[in-house]
């Protein structure tokens, strides 16, 4: 009896190549222009809330692009 092949979910990155038409370039793209985005906020956030408020930590973004704290 043939086996049937596992049916796999598509995941984030699926669904966001899929949204880009299949270009994987163009998901890229745009993908890091959302982490970009998402840097500029933090940075207003984190001029925004006083230190007091959290205690002391300040966030701050490693050379690798994560987030430390």
């Amino acid at each position: 009896m043939p086996r049937s092949a596992p049916v796999v979910e598509p995941n984030d990155v699926d669904w966001m190549i899929i949204e880009h038409g299949g270009d994987i370039r163009a998901a890229l793209e745009a993908s890091m222009t959302e982490i970009e985005r998402l840097r500029h906020e933090l940075a207003l956030a984190s001029l925004a809330v006083s230190s007091g408020f959290t205690r002391g930590w300040q966030p701050t973004i490693a050379t690798d692009g994560h987030t430390q704290g």
